[in-house]
């Protein structure tokens, strides 16, 4: 059941969003563009949006040697806590979340890497549109920080969903006009068996070359 709770929470309550290489959809007010298919309302006029359908396209430039997985085309790597947590890409990151490049499963939590190209927005706004939208959400703590060439924010967010309570934490790195989501949750009730492993997720985040 506790498994079950926090697939649902992947599937229907992420706001994310992933750069597609297409022509993407425009607001029919503002024309300003649409860069995911969850989106109801556009972020810079306010107006409802008809439904687009953005597809994922996954690449071939994923290499995992070991517990790091690193990633050519968006040039990072990053680590698994250990072999006890399993790697999905491709079709099975997709299927767990439509704009995930990278899901890290493990026993008590998950992981969840989401990359986007975005212009003329800042890391703080950013951060606002992607938070998990859990329900009676508070955001526990958040700190700007700086990861090499990149910078970027890090939050907690405790909340809801179904009545089960949820502990998230979230990483957000931007360079230039990339931003990378990372994304580690679970049930709150086992929040201390996978606090230091989700740590170590968001830590391993670097550059790849």
């Amino acid at each position: 059941m506790r498994k079950k709770i926090i697939l649902i929470v992947a599937v229907f309550i992420m706001m994310s969003v992933i750069f597609i290489a297409q022509e993407l959809p425009k607001c029919p007010k503002c024309n300003h563009t649409i860069y995911s298919s969850w989106w109801k309302y556009c972020p810079a006029c306010g107006a409802e949006l008809p439904e687009f359908d953005l597809k994922d396209e996954m690449t071939d430039n994923e290499v995992i040697l070991g517990n790091i997985y690193n990633n050519k085309e968006w040039n990072f790597r990053i680590e698994k806590p250990s072999e006890e947590w399993k790697f999905l890409t491709g079709k099975e990151a997709t299927d767990f979340n439509q704009d995930a490049i990278l899901v890290i499963e493990g026993k008590d939590a998950y992981g969840m890497v989401i990359v986007e190209k975005m212009t003329d927005i800042t890391l703080k706004e950013y951060e606002k549109l992607v938070l998990p939208k859990l329900d009676n959400a508070q955001v526990a703590s958040t700190k700007l920080v700086k990861k090499g060439e990149y910078d970027g924010t890090i939050a907690e967010v405790e909340g809801s969903y179904e009545g089960a309570k949820i502990k998230w934490k979230m990483a957000i790195y931007k360079k230039s006009d990339n931003f990378y989501q990372l994304h580690c949750w679970g049930m709150a009730s086992s929040y201390e068996k996978y606090k230091q492993e989700c740590d170590i997720i968001i830590d391993s985040f670097k550059k790849l070359k």
